[in-house]
């Protein structure tokens, strides 16, 4: 792994002021050291605010429709959605808990999938990493298993519209199985894959790409003409036209 410990924080914004974020210190397999963070950045959620244990039991699901809605016709096959022949790919470095990785997915995120992905420009693959603690882990691999039955994209999306406070022990099975069955899977086939070693594979083989291309922070975008070569696209993340901007001319050079 890189020497530098990757964070959660806005792609092209400045440097945050001490003690307004937290560094993440990645330990070999998941473990990690949270420093006390002030200040960070959360995004009201169709006017509810976020709260600590979002997906406790008894509390329904905030953004059904919006997700239902956003992903109609979008064609979506493993950690993917779009065309599979889109000129342009590209690729997002997430942690399910970062609260940033939430802004980014509750508002540029539906643009970029409303005008770029159902246009056929580009195709968005999802790449998980879990350092913030091990419910990173515990949900990457919960949307793995989602994955495997084609609704990876709902369950993302569906999760950080109930996304809690970070290390909150609110990444619980029922909290999960909910997700499951408001997605709409087999809730048995996921919850067995989940749980297996198998299920780890993608987040391992997301750290040594995040290597590869110097990700240090989520979230962190990556682009270019589908087959690559693939570079970062240092945008802030609620500039959801200069995203645009950057896969409309790779999608139609010159």
């Amino acid at each position: 792994m890189s020497s530098k410990s990757p964070k959660h924080t806005p792609p092209g914004s400045a440097p945050a002021a001490q003690g307004s974020r937290r560094n993440i210190v990645l330990a070999a397999v998941v473990a990690v050291i949270v420093a006390a963070v002030v200040g960070a950045v959360i995004v009201s959620s169709g006017g509810d605010d976020k709260k600590s244990g979002g997906g406790s039991a008894g509390s329904s699901l905030g953004g059904v429709s919006e997700t239902k809605a956003l992903f109609d016709g979008v064609p979506q096959k493993g950690d993917t959605i779009g065309k599979p022949d889109a000129p342009v790919t590209l690729f997002e470095f997430i942690d399910y808990q970062c609260p940033f990785c939430r802004e980014f997915k509750l508002t540029s995120f539906p643009i970029l999938v409303g005008d770029s992905v159902k246009q056929g420009k580009v195709k968005i693959v999802t790449r998980p990493l879990a350092f913030i603690g091990p419910e990173s882990d515990k949900a990457a691999r919960a949307a793995a298993a989602a994955e495997k039955q084609g609704k990876g994209a709902e369950f993302t999306q569906l999760f950080y519209w109930n996304q809690g406070e970070e290390n909150t022990g609110y990444v619980t099975d029922s909290f999960i199985d909910k997700l499951y069955d408001t997605i709409g899977i087999d809730k048995a086939k996921a919850n067995a894959f989940r749980k297996s070693a198998d299920s780890r594979a993608g987040i391992i083989a997301t750290r040594k790409e995040a290597d590869k291309y110097g990700v240090v922070s989520t979230p962190t975008f990556v682009i270019g003409e589908t087959g690559g070569p693939y570079e970062k696209l240092d945008v802030p993340l609620s500039e959801a036209d200069q995203m645009k901007a950057a896969i409309d001319s790779l999608a139609e050079p010159g």
